[in-house]
């Protein structure tokens, strides 16, 4: 009998407080970012590719539009990216909001 798992694949983790506080999906996305933006106090370029291929469920269009929540919210800082495909984000300094 061959063992057949109910979970497959890698799991995504995230604070159940978090996300009653900024939503659900948003705290998805906020702990996929956590480990690029962790830590840092500059700019930080992101492929909107590379993040799709981890949060495979959403669209690019829809990563945008949680970006643009997260920045509402005050927990990010966007700017335009150097390239297409690309945004640049920081944690914002006025938020005790931690990634």
């Amino acid at each position: 009998m061959t063992s057949v798992s109910l979970i497959p694949d890698r799991q995504l983790t995230f604070s159940p407080e978090l996300a009653e506080t900024i939503g659900l999906q948003e705290a998805v996305l906020l702990q996929a970012l956590g480990e690029q933006l962790a830590d840092r106090e500059a700019w930080t370029a992101i492929s909107l590719a590379r993040l799709q291929e981890t949060l495979s469920f959403w669209s690019i269009e829809h990563i945008t539009d949680l970006i643009g929540k997260l920045v509402t919210l005050g927990i990010l800082q966007q700017k335009p990216g150097e390239t297409p495909g690309r945004v640049l984000l920081s944690v914002s300094a006025d938020t005790s909001v931690s990634a």
